[in-house]
């Protein structure tokens, strides 16, 4: 599985002094988007996003299933 970047994943505490993470954001935020790393993180968040999107709508209506089941 590899990695896929998110700013929340900057946003996490840690060791790292703020200076760093200030030039880590601003790197991530200047992706050349036509190098193949940008290229490749910019489909990768999408599809994340996606995902992650479609589980949450597949929970809820997991949840609503299982509700009305019970309570009919």
């Amino acid at each position: 599985m590899e990695t896929v970047f998110t700013e929340l994943d900057l946003e996490s505490e840690g060791i790292l002094n703020s200076s760093y993470k200030k030039v880590v954001k601003h790197s991530f935020n200047n992706i050349n988007s036509r190098s193949l790393f940008g290229i490749k993180n910019r489909v990768k968040t999408r599809q994340y996003q996606l995902i992650s999107g479609m589980a949450n709508v597949l929970r809820v209506c997991v949840f609503a299933a299982i509700l009305i089941t019970i309570f009919s």
